[in-house]
């Protein structure tokens, strides 16, 4: 409609050109109007073309961005579903982990508690126990006493003197005894108050019997109660032993969950966010969406009322061309020329919206102990009996294995403990090493879920934030760039349109200039036929009747120019009304997609931040499994490469105990039997006095000097101290 008007500016320009020189050209001006009109109409056609153009690609945008939207709402819907019930699913471990932790927190003071309540009523039953030990023995003790006493009286009755028996006349500790047992026997008092008759010594022998029979009744309630007392400490060891391993493995259990529930707090925290920041994209989608929905619906709104604009016009400017064609104008102005078409030009409105002799004996005693023990030690000294080596040579022999025996067992026990706390320590640390593994490798899945999730992974997160920020600044250029070439087209619209309304006000100016000469001549000039005809010199004779002219046609066509004028105002009045709110809703548009775009620019920092931190914890948890890993089977290694010798130990352990009590025993055997022969003695005699002759200087004034002892025994200070180390003058 907006080019039908500028064509018919350009027409109207060389309409009132040709006004002006109408003499020039030969062309009256109602021939202009009507070749303006029918080039209008074409122009009319030709913009409608483009506009409908225009108007497809715009809807093709719509229904493109729509169809987008749609799908990432799709998405962001399925996403947020996953994180809530991922959400919900944390919750409720958290909600049971507290549950749990709870239970476990009550059972622990309630095993203390046990604990402190067992203690106390052991305590209690000790001290009871205690005190009736006490009671008893002392009981006991008294009645041996009495019975004692007793057995005195019946002595002292039997000879032949009679003697008063008499409680002042014992010792303080009888009487003691008497008057505490006196409370457990009645007689007892009326028996040491009477005479010493038959019938006294009959109550005295039934006496003792009631003592005798107390006694052992107390002894038999000593020993029971000792056995209960020894079989309820033996139940409480037991007991506390067993709540104090139940509260270990129960605290162990109550740290684990709430380490696990510490982890699902920041794992919470992290999809809370996440879900958060698909909330906001799902509600910004929504929002475009409703927008462009909205929008798209006032365009075809514009669109239904463009058509019925343009259908309006094309129908005037049909009925203008009808009018000024018609054969009475034809007549009255002369034949119409065929028209040309004009310039086409759109200015559609658009708006766009991310074992013999002693020696003999010594022999087979060693041989024997060295063939059930294995012993070669003890078979190399029973070899050097066998052969005749000196009595010295192997007493100095045995002494020295002695020696090595003791060494041998020292070391194997220092084997045997050694590997017993290795292998303790590594399997503890193998068996932490391994809990270590199980829980980096749980926390290292989370971690990737948490990263590579396809659907609720960081990684995911940035990739859609990243193209919902692409999509959303593409978004923002596409519409700057529509926005300026509508407002292009909108100014020259209007430049347009301004022009067409000053063209047809000047037209119909000068149309109701003509007509309005016609009528006042015609009135004024009854006779004339032609009023823009001069008057012939002489009048020519009347042939035809007055004229009437054409006014009722010419009034026609200024009534259809006039409502053209009108349309073309209404058209620049809707023009700018269509530039308006093409502007406000671009504002609008380009307002929220910036606030967008800073929205998802915040959201894609915080989502690189948090892959930044997740990445280098995943990092550290992988470096930490490998160390781990390293660690556990260089523990592993170690275990094995012990192994051997360690089994060897703990197997031989007590075989090796048996052979060296048997060859220390064998040995001491050998020599008990090579010391008590006379052989023996008499080298031992002939070697001192040897020793004495040679020592004669050092054992001069002191025999028994340290000096002495050491020259005779031909060694050194060292060694005999070692040997005598109680010796005077060794330390």
């Amino acid at each position: 409609m907006k080019a039908a008007h500028f064509a018919f500016l350009l027409l109207c320009s060389t309409l009132f050109t040709s006004s002006v020189d109408g003499a020039k050209t030969g062309d009256k001006t109602i021939t202009k109007v009507v070749k303006l009109l029918q080039k209008m109409l074409t122009k009319s056609t030709k913009d409608a073309e483009l506009e409908t153009t225009a108007y497809a690609k715009y809807k093709c945008y719509v229904d493109s961005n729509a169809a987008e939207k749609k799908e990432s709402i799709k998405k962001l819907g399925e996403q947020i579903d996953l994180l809530s019930s991922k959400i919900a699913e944390l919750q409720a471990r958290n909600g049971e982990l507290a549950m749990q932790s709870a239970a476990l927190a009550a059972d622990l003071t309630e095993n203390k508690a046990a604990q402190k309540s067992a203690t106390e009523v052991r305590k209690g039953s000790a001290k009871s126990f205690k005190s009736m030990e006490e009671d008893l023995v002392k009981g006991i003790g008294q009645m041996g006493e009495a019975l004692d006493v007793l057995k005195s009286i019946a002595l002292q009755q039997s000879s032949s003197s009679v003697h008063k028996v008499s409680l002042l006349n014992m010792g303080s500790e009888a009487r003691s005894s008497l008057i505490a047992v006196s409370a457990l026997v009645p007689q007892m008092e009326s028996f040491l108050q009477g005479a010493g008759d038959s019938h006294h010594s009959a109550q005295g022998d039934a006496i003792v019997g009631i003592l005798k029979k107390l006694q052992s009744t107390f002894e038999g309630n000593l020993k029971n109660a000792r056995d209960s007392e020894a079989a309820e400490k033996k139940a409480f060891d037991e007991t506390i032993k067993t709540l104090k391993a139940s509260w270990d493995k129960m605290d162990k259990s109550n740290k684990e969950k709430q380490t696990e529930s510490g982890e699902n707090d920041g794992e919470l925290s992290s999809k809370k966010t996440l879900l958060e920041e698909a909330q906001k994209q799902k509600a910004s989608d929504e929002d475009f969406l409703e927008k462009l929905l909205e929008m798209a619906a006032k365009k075809a709104k514009n669109w239904e009322e463009r058509k019925m604009l343009r259908a309006n016009e094309d129908a005037a400017i049909a009925e203008a061309i009808s009018i000024l064609n018609s054969d009475d104008a034809f007549s009255t102005f002369g034949e119409v020329d065929a028209t040309s078409t004009g310039k086409t030009a759109s200015f559609l409105q658009l708006s766009q919206l991310r074992g013999g002799s002693a020696r003999q004996q010594a022999e087979f005693l060693l041989r024997r102990a060295a063939a059930e023990g294995h012993s070669t030690r003890l078979a190399r000294v029973a070899t050097g009996l066998r052969t005749g080596h000196a009595f010295t040579v192997v007493l100095a022999e045995i002494e020295k294995m002695k020696e090595t025996i003791t060494k041998e067992g020292t070391s194997d026990k220092e084997n045997f403990d050694w590997c017993k706390k290795e292998r303790t320590n590594s399997n503890k640390d193998l068996d932490s090493k391994n809990a270590n593994i199980k829980a980096l490798n749980e926390a290292i899945d989370k971690l990737d879920e948490t990263i590579n999730d396809p659907k609720t992974g960081l990684k995911q997160q940035i990739s859609e934030k990243e193209a919902s920020l692409v999509e959303n600044q593409k978004a923002q250029t596409d519409q700057t760039a529509t926005r300026k070439e509508e407002n292009a087209a909108y100014q020259k619209d209007v430049s347009d349109l301004t022009d067409a309304e000053d063209i047809l006000g000047k037209a119909i100016k000068v149309l109701s200039r003509y007509y309005d000469q016609l009528d006042k001549h015609m009135k004024e000039n009854k006779d004339s036929t032609n009023l823009l005809q001069e008057k012939a010199e002489p009048a020519p004779p009347k042939t035809y009747d007055d004229f009437e002219g054409q006014g009722k046609s010419g009034n026609e066509a200024l009534t259809m120019l006039k409502f053209i004028k009108d349309e073309t105002n209404k058209e620049h009045a809707k023009a700018d009304s269509d530039e308006k709110s093409a502007q406000s809703d671009y504002d609008k548009s380009m307002a929220k997609l910036k606030k967008d775009e800073t929205s998802m620019q915040k959201g894609l920092v915080k989502l690189n931040s948090d892959l930044t931190e997740k990445e280098k914890e995943l990092e550290e948890k992988q470096t930490d499994l490998k160390d781990t890993t390293k660690a556990k089977e260089a523990i592993e290694a170690y275990l094995l490469k012990i192994k051997p010798g360690c089994d060897f130990i703990t197997t031989n352990l007590k075989m090796r105990d048996t052979n060296r009590d048997t060859e220390t025993k064998a040995l001491n055997k050998a020599k008990g039997l090579i010391e008590g022969t006379a052989a023996y003695k008499d080298a031992v005699q002939k070697d001192k006095e040897l020793a004495a002759g040679k020592c004669k200087k050092e054992c001069r004034l002191d025999d028994s000097s340290l000096k002495c002892k050491v020259c005779v025994e031909g060694t050194t200070k060292h060694d005999f101290c070692k040997k005598n180390a109680g010796f005077a003058g060794c330390k």
